[in-house]
Formats: structure tokens, sequence, C-alpha cells
């Protein structure tokens, strides 16, 4: 059988309501917060899978990887530069992150981050990074990714 056959209309709309609508809920709620910030951030956790760079580069065609999560994860990479197009003004840096090839359950099949490492490298690449890091998308301490 093929992925998306597999594919149900209720896990895509779950999955983008969390990766997406989630994102667009929690920065209605929190941009006046953001607006008197002294250094305003948003940092969104995407993943790899969300990067049409390496999904046209034929990276994940072995991997069976959900459509549903690459596609929710794709659409809260746009609303990241969406968002850092948008409100610039502010100042504010608006960043999407993959955390690593995470070993946990429900990771890939090329898992070889555990994720207290991953956390761990987020955290040291958040106290060093800079404004220049807005609008892009990185693995924190590896390397900054294509969209």
């Amino acid at each position: 059988t093929y992925e998306i056959e597999k594919v149900s209309t209720q896990e895509l709309m779950d999955l983008f309501n969390v990766h997406c609508l989630g994102v667009v809920r929690t920065v209605q709620a929190t941009l006046t917060y953001l607006r008197n910030s002294t250094n305003p951030r948003i940092i969104n956790l995407s993943s790899r899978l969300g990067s049409l760079s390496k999904m046209s580069s034929g990276e994940f065609a072995k991997g069976k990887f959900s459509y549903s999560y690459r596609i929710a994860k794709a659409a809260q990479n746009m609303l990241t530069l969406c968002l850092d197009q948008e409100l610039g003004d502010i100042p504010i840096s608006i960043t999407a992150i993959h955390p690593g090839k995470l070993q946990t359950s429900s990771g890939a099949y090329d898992a070889n981050m555990r994720p207290e490492d991953a956390a761990t490298n987020i955290y040291s690449w958040l106290l060093n990074s800079k404004r220049d890091i807005s609008g892009k998308f990185f693995e924190p301490l590896v390397t900054e990714m294509n969209w």
C-alpha cells in the first residue's frame, strides 16, 4: 500500500490544528506581551520533515513518513515566514527550528539524538543567538536549514 492510502482527513486536520493553528492562537494571545518585551522571540518547534527543499530532494522518499505530519510542519514553516515578514517592525525574532532526529517512540528510522541532548542544544543556541536568526530555519548548534 501507498502512504497516501493511509491518510485520514481527520488526522490531517488534527495535526494542522496543533502544528499550525496552535501557533496562530498562541501568537494572537501573546502579541501584546511580545510588543512590550525587550527581547521578543517566537521559536517554532518545526521538523526537517516540513522542509520543502529536503522533500523535493528525495531525502525522505524511503522513510514512509506521515503525510499529515509533513504537511502540517510545512504549513508551520510558512507561518513562520509570514509572521517574520509581518511583525518585523516590532522588532521580533521569529525562527523555526528542527530539534534533531530524536530517539523517541515515534522517532524516525534514522533517529540519532536523545531528547535531553536536543533540549540542551536548543537552550545553548538560544542563549547565544542574535536578531539575525529571524526568518530562518535552524537545527540548533548544527546548521541553518533550507526551507
